[in-house]
């Protein structure tokens, strides 16, 4: 096989296992699977290819069995459809499936479980960071507790640009489902207070960190990022409205799609201002989804009543690193970074 089809098919095995993961619709994903072979077919070399695939862990999570036994019987189908002979291994991964009892997993709807790859490249797979996420707000589970696409474009942002993060103490408002802390965790920050006003999404960001293998410290009071110099993450339920006196000074502020409400702004440019106008010329980077250009005007607006200065940060320089076959991709061409800093900071001129 020449080392183009060698990456090739690499890469397409990624996408898949990729797609698996997010618990993509499975027609769709089988649909890809199809491409493997040009004649668009599920043909036993196909079927070998997929069944590697079908083997990986992260998507055959308990939470996840509804969904699993659904893809089997839609692969199976679809098999047949193509008047092809269904692999062995396949066939014994289906009925694995239909065996395992409901008790461990797919008689709760509230939660599932994703598994997000990254790389820098489209062939190769560094890592992957798995997430328990509610399955639909509508059916339980908070907002908090759900992947946004500004989420994703913040922590592809960290992960580019380890350097802006290594070493420092970073705080994070509105920590939802974890991500950003994993991230910062794997990019080496110093220290990291991961805060949220949602118990129920602080709650499930503390499993998702544990779950990745980040030791947390679950405050359900008052903390700062001095209190357990021993642990690296902490996690403390706090409000924007709320005192934030007693959080300790920070080197970087982080934010994902904290601005869809306008009526929250003064209070989380009010949180901004007091964490940033400290010493040490601290900075905060805020991804945003500009939903409504008004709103975002007037988010700058009171950034500059707070006297706090913002820039745009480059496309170019936004993301190398990249979360493969990334489902909501198309989601995510119209989020925004922006650099946030004080005009000066305590003592300054």
């Amino acid at each position: 096989m020449l080392e183009t089809d060698v990456q090739t098919a690499k890469a397409r095995d990624l996408q898949l296992r990729s797609l698996l993961r997010q618990l993509h619709r499975p027609a769709e994903v089988i649909e890809d699977a199809r491409r493997l072979s040009s004649a668009r077919l599920l043909t036993p070399e196909v079927q070998v290819v997929l069944l590697k695939t079908l083997q990986d862990d992260l998507w055959r999570d308990p939470l996840n069995l509804s969904y699993e036994r659904r893809f089997f019987r839609l692969l199976l189908q679809a098999i047949d459809n193509d008047k092809c002979e269904i692999d062995e291994g396949i066939s014994d991964l289906f009925t694995t499936a239909e065996l395992k009892s409901d008790s461990i997993g797919s008689s709760d709807c509230t939660w599932c479980y994703k598994a997000y790859s990254y790389g820098s490249s489209g062939t190769k797979e560094e890592d992957a960071i798995g997430l328990r996420l509610a399955q639909d707000v509508l059916v339980g589970g908070s907002t908090g507790c759900l992947v946004w696409g500004a989420g994703l474009r913040l922590a592809e942002f960290t992960l580019s640009h380890p350097d802006l993060f290594k070493g420092k103490r970073c705080i994070e408002l509105g920590c939802g489902v974890g991500l950003e802390g994993v991230v910062l965790a794997r990019v080496g920050a110093e220290h990291i207070l991961l805060t949220d006003g949602d118990p129920e999404a602080l709650g499930n960001c503390c499993h998702n960190l544990a779950q990745n293998g980040i030791t947390v410290n679950d405050a359900t009071s008052s903390v700062g990022l001095a209190c357990r110099s021993d642990e690296q993450v902490n996690c403390c339920q706090r409000l924007w409205e709320d005192e934030w006196n007693d959080i300790a000074t920070a080197d970087v502020i982080l934010c994902a799609d904290g601005i869809y409400d306008p009526e929250a702004y003064p209070a989380l440019v009010g949180v901004l201002r007091h964490l940033l106008v400290r010493p040490g010329n601290p900075v905060a980077y805020l991804s945003a989804q500009v939903r409504n250009p008004t709103s975002l005007r007037a988010f700058h607006e009171e950034l500059s009543q707070q006297d706090l200065t913002w820039q745009l940060v480059d496309e170019a320089d936004a993301a190398n690193v990249r979360f493969n076959a990334l489902v909501c991709r198309e989601d995510v061409s119209d989020i925004i970074i922006l650099q946030i800093a004080a005009a000066c900071t305590e003592g300054g001129a």
